[in-house]
């Protein structure tokens, strides 16, 4: 694999891994590629928001601007807002300032959902964001003109503000949230708004009941510094318990989840469903241009135990099923296991992958892809030592190993790897398509630019 696939190949990864060198040089070299990385679900939102960034701010040599625009926008609304906020932030210190990039502040924060809330929480960001987006001008210009109801201004005035502001999103609301930004707003009449709980907390603090924690606490430092110091932990606090629960749990994607009930109740009509599953992703992925062997292991180690029950097998049970639809043959060589009368197999016995591999590379496959968890519990180290025979033989072909995951930051403590095989891991959670190319670029690298390309 040459230098610019290993770059591309580690920025498929779930993890930031890239360097500010390592993106400029991606970008220098096929500015089209990189910008279809924005296209991959699985990639890391912070590797998203550095590819945006170089987007924005390179504006010399041929480029795409419509595609990358499309791109960019239908990318960002699945990011954490903070991510995209520390990116644009970026933005400002770098004085990055053109019209697209005008253009996308505005049209990424006035149009979120969320953006009272956001304007709560992110006071000060805001305020230098839409500072930088309108200019010092410009902002001053619609805070003079939206002092004004809309009905009462003169319609160039309409046509100004519309421009600048009001149709990226909902009229009275964008109104009210750059005047709270800027200092402008004294009351909300919305019922449940945060900016009118924000500005009744300034009074009575119980009005601030459900605000974030830091923001409660601000408040209380600067207008009720009386206030017992339980009050803030206590009005915040189903705040925090969101927190606590809710964004960092893991969840299924659909394949894996479908899958998952195959396994706990196999029958006809669970494994229908879960192929309903699988025609849908494979739509989604690129299409594989070489034959496979798939080594399968169906060992009693991939149904796991407890909250991770069945979720290796469901993954490892998802990328074959998805392999016999995009890739030009399926060769599949089980280890262990016990066969159902449809679908995956039950798992069960021990994990001899050594032979399974020398079966595989007597196939036509082009190469080989290892599905299993890593617990080589028979014969431990055996199937490393097989590669390295066949390597010395000449008999070796391209090999790659996906290990399932339960976290995308999965500890390998007590795995077994194959030599100096690549590992994949895989949780399935963020859909197959970066796997896909992952293993583009492990089996077929000439192919990664151009299938990157088409996706976008």
């Amino acid at each position: 694999m040459n230098t610019m696939n290993q770059l591309l190949a580690r920025a498929l990864s779930p993890r930031p891994t890239l360097t500010d060198a390592e993106h400029d040089a991606l970008l220098a070299h096929d500015r089209t590629g990189y910008a279809g990385l924005l296209t991959v679900r699985a990639v890391a939102a912070e590797t998203v928001m550095q590819v945006v960034l170089r987007l924005l701010a390179v504006t010399d040599g041929p480029r795409d601007l419509a595609r990358e625009d499309r791109l960019i926008a239908a990318r960002l609304p699945a990011i954490p807002v903070d991510v995209v906020i520390r990116g644009l932030e970026t933005l400002v210190e770098r004085r990055v300032n053109n019209q697209r990039t005008a253009g996308l502040i505005r049209s990424y924060l006035l149009g979120l959902p969320s953006l009272e809330g956001l304007a709560v929480r992110r006071r000060a960001a805001l305020r230098r964001l839409l500072t930088h987006a309108l200019g010092r001008r410009g902002v001053a210009t619609c805070l003079a003109f939206l002092a004004t109801p809309l009905e009462a201004l003169r319609p160039h005035q309409v046509r100004y503000v519309h421009k600048a502001l009001l149709r990226y999103g909902p009229p009275e609301i964008v109104t009210d949230v750059l005047r709270f930004v800027f200092g402008r707003l004294d009351e909300v009449h919305r019922e449940a708004s945060p900016l009118a709980a924000y500005l009744q907390a300034r009074y009575d603090l119980k009005a601030g009941e459900g605000l974030p924690y830091a923001t409660l606490k601000g408040i209380a430092s600067t207008y009720h510094r009386g206030a017992p110091k339980y009050l803030v932990p206590r009005l915040a606090a189903s705040q925090a318990l969101k927190r606590a629960v809710g964004p960092d749990a893991p969840v299924d994607g659909p394949v894996v989840a479908a899958m998952k009930r195959f396994l706990a109740a196999p029958d006809g009509a669970a494994w229908q469903a879960a192929l309903h599953e699988v025609e849908a992703e494979a739509k989604a992925v690129p299409h594989l241009p070489l034959r496979l062997a798939v080594v399968l292991d169906a060992s009693a180690s991939m149904e796991g135990t407890g909250h991770r029950r069945h979720h290796a097998g469901a993954v490892a049970g998802a990328v074959l099923e998805l392999a016999r639809r995009t890739a030009e043959a399926v060769d599949v060589i089980r280890v262990g296991g016990r066969a159902h009368e449809v679908g995956l197999p039950q798992a069960e016995g021990a994990t001899n992958l050594a032979l399974a591999l020398v079966e595989a590379t007597r196939t036509s496959a082009d190469g080989i892809l290892v599905l299993s968890d890593g617990y080589e519990n028979q014969h431990a180290g055996d199937a490393a030592g097989v590669l390295e025979a066949l390597a010395r033989l000449g008999l070796a072909k391209p090999l790659v190993h996906v290990m399932p995951a339960f976290t995308e930051r999965e500890k390998l403590d007590g795995r077994r790897t194959l030599g100096a095989t690549p590992v994949l891991l895989e949780t399935g959670e963020r859909g197959f398509d970066a796997l896909w190319l992952r293993l583009l670029a492990e089996l077929r690298p000439e192919a990664l630019h151009a299938t990157l390309e088409v996706m976008s």
